[in-house]
């Protein structure tokens, strides 16, 4: 049934039939022998698979030959994914179901626990539906022209704005609680590294948002591929299973390829809609999606101004603008970002006009130099009437990125310099030996996923950026870690 979706002749296919076992080891095999034209490394591939799914088989019902033509990627069961050039992965998986076609014939490959398979070549039928199994998140290529992104999945509803949800970052806590006036940290190694793409170019994968929903954790980040910069997203159910999670290239979705870093995620509860925001060339930039899982449900980029504002560029010189991050109260949305000056910038909207409306941005705040407000703005809600607490990136007197804080009263300020770093290197205390020297841009695990950017200031955890000690010139091997708040909570 797949033949008529894909399109193109095969340049592995050699018309010899292959058996498929089920044993991994013979779908290996099997997945070799056609793999030159895909660009994949079909050993990395099967681990992943199985350490998501559990051990592949081929379904009871599948014929006992194929040959490998195409691989179909089926994540929900009225859609049928084309092939196209860029895909990164000969065998891609959604929901634990790889289907492989060859000829008029289709076998799946079901792992773990799957109840009853469906036909064979049938793609979606039988066992749990796609939103009960585990989603494997491998980039795969658009849908055709005109056909269903997603069938008729529905997204569970998120707490409303004003409420803080019960997640495993945070509980808040009753009455509300003080931030630390001190800051200490623990960490293992890096929970998060860097999967090459179809280049093989990425070495880095840095800036990282983070929510959690429907019971997994989602993370989009900047995928370094030196001389470019793009957006990846990967989800997973626990942090121990983090590095294993596929990245998703956001390029392959309607959000596309070019300049794209930075990226800050939340669901803007009054419109039910998940927003991207990210910085592109010279502007600030949005996609949105009603499904968070679908990583090809992104739209194309919009910006929210229709040029670098005039308060920014008078001002920019040698710096650069960048980091955008929006945070909503009851009434308003504020958009913030950063000049690498030492300057913060804030623009904003009704709540009901968002995200059109931002107006000119205002300096709302400015430090020094560029080393003591570099970046990575990042403003959050203190569950518990305690304020808003301001991040950034500073650079410290040896060179090595840190976290400063501010508190205001409300997004619009006064911001407040907290007299102690957030989070420093020399505050984490690492399991082993030190992985990194920099605590660079990251976010806060929230106590929700919406546009309210709460955060509970009991028992924070910090997603950070890092990387080990490099030569002057080399490119940054970044990394993604995990700091838990170790000294007193409270």
């Amino acid at each position: 049934m797949f033949a008529d979706d894909l399109s193109g002749p095969d340049p592995a296919d050699d018309g010899r039939d292959r058996p498929a076992s089920d044993d991994g080891r013979a779908i290996g095999d099997v997945l070799r022998a056609h793999a030159d034209g895909y660009s994949v490394d079909v050993d990395a591939l099967l681990v992943r698979l199985s350490a998501e799914c559990g051990p592949l088989r081929p379904e009871p019902s599948s014929p006992p030959t194929t040959v490998l033509r195409r691989v179909a990627v089926v994540p929900d069961p009225t859609l049928a994914v084309r092939r196209r050039a860029r895909v990164q992965t000969a065998l891609a998986a959604a929901a634990c179901v790889a289907v492989i076609v060859g000829g008029s014939t289709a076998v799946r490959l079901v792992g773990g626990d799957q109840g009853a398979p469906g036909p064979a070549g049938v793609a979606g039928q039988g066992g749990t539906t796609p939103q009960e199994r585990p989603t494997l998140g491998v980039p795969v290529p658009p849908p055709p022209t005109g056909g269903t992104r997603g069938g008729t999945r529905s997204v569970p509803a998120l707490p409303p704005a004003t409420s803080v949800s019960s997640t495993p970052s945070a509980q808040a806590s009753s009455g509300g609680s003080r931030l630390p006036s001190t800051s200490s940290w623990s960490a293992s190694g890096p929970v998060i590294a860097p999967r090459s793409d179809v280049t093989g170019r990425t070495v880095g994968i840095k800036d990282p948002s983070v929510v959690y929903h429907d019971g997994r954790w989602h993370v989009f980040a900047t995928a370094v591929a030196p001389p470019a910069l793009g957006l990846v997203h990967l989800s997973f159910t626990d942090w121990s299973r983090a590095a294993a999670a596929p990245q998703d290239h956001l390029e392959l979705s309607p959000l596309g390829p070019g300049y794209r870093a930075a990226p800050h995620v939340f669901w803007f509860a009054p419109q039910k809609l998940w927003y991207l925001v990210y910085q592109t060339d010279g502007n600030a930039s949005y996609s949105t999606n009603p499904d968070i899982d679908d990583p090809l449900g992104w739209s194309a980029p919009k910006n929210f101004y229709p040029s670098t504002p005039r308060t920014v560029s008078d001002r920019l010189g040698r710096g650069t603008w960048v980091d955008m991050w929006v945070v909503c109260d009851s009434t308003t949305c504020h958009l913030f970002s950063t000049d690498t000056n030492g300057r913060l910038y804030r623009s904003q909207t009704r709540l009901g006009d968002f995200p059109r409306g931002m107006g000119e941005p205002v300096v709302a705040l400015e430090e020094p130099t560029g080393n003591d407000l570099l970046d990575g703005a990042a403003v959050y809600r203190l569950a518990g009437g305690g304020g808003y607490l301001l991040l950034a990136e500073a650079i410290d007197g040896a060179g090595h990125r840190y976290t400063r804080s501010w508190l205001a009263p409300t997004p619009a300020g006064p911001w407040t310099p907290r007299r102690s770093p957030f989070a420093t290197a020399g505050t984490v205390a690492f399991a082993g030996s030190p992985w990194t020297q920099d605590v660079a841009q990251g976010e806060l695990l929230r106590a929700g996923a919406d546009q309210t950017m709460t955060i509970d200031p009991c028992g924070l955890r910090y997603l950070v950026s890092g990387h080990r000690p490099v030569a002057d010139g080399a490119p940054v091997p970044w990394r993604i870690g995990l700091l838990s708040q170790a000294g007193p909570s409270c």
